[in-house]
């Protein structure tokens, strides 16, 4: 079984336990559109705070709603910039014994994981996270619905999640209800 660009099968016995690495491969335009905006935005009000800290202050007090627009374009612009940085450097790593499924991301000291007990009422969705009306990028995402919800891909081409969510609903035996829209 050969896995698409990206993912590394750490170890592969489907029914016992699936181990796999995911590194981001692809959606390198929608990365390189938030870098440059992200930058370009920050890197402009960062510059003129710098260039003109009177000017500035002047302008982020000139009303009282200004602070509170910057506050949240400033945490807009972070956000923007860690998801970047996850699709460059970030890994995912899937971890699926008999009876539970776990989600470990990663990217450099920052770790997060998330599990699911896998259950009757279990299964994995494929859903469209990107590319509808105004959005130029077209990507979709895999879910594990149980008892609680966990995001195993995200913003990713649909051969990924088509994929995984193949061989995941395999090795636990459950339905993979793939995305309604294709295209």
């Amino acid at each position: 079984m050969d896995a698409p660009l990206g993912f590394s099968i750490l170890s592969l016995n489907i029914g016992d336990s699936v181990n796999l690495s995911y590194r981001t491969h692809g959606m390198g335009c929608m990365v390189a559109f938030i870098l440059v905006l992200s930058l370009t935005l920050g890197g402009g009000f960062l510059g003129f705070a710098i260039s003109s800290p009177d000017e500035f202050k002047a302008f982020m007090f000139a009303t009282w709603w200004t602070p509170i627009c910057a506050f949240c374009g400033f945490f807009a612009v972070v956000y923007f910039l860690a998801m970047a940085m996850f699709h460059l450097f970030g890994i995912t790593e899937i971890e699926a014994t008999r009876n539970m499924l776990t989600v470990r991301r990663k990217l450099w000291v920052w770790a997060s994981s998330k599990s699911v007990e896998i259950n009757g009422e279990f299964r994995l969705e494929q859903f469209k996270d990107g590319g509808g009306e105004e959005d130029s990028f077209p990507s979709w995402g895999l879910r594990g619905v149980g008892s609680k919800k966990v995001v195993l891909l995200s913003r990713q081409p649909i051969e990924k999640s088509d994929w995984l969510g193949g061989l995941l609903s395999e090795h636990f035996e459950v339905e993979f209800v793939s995305a309604s829209i294709r295209e």
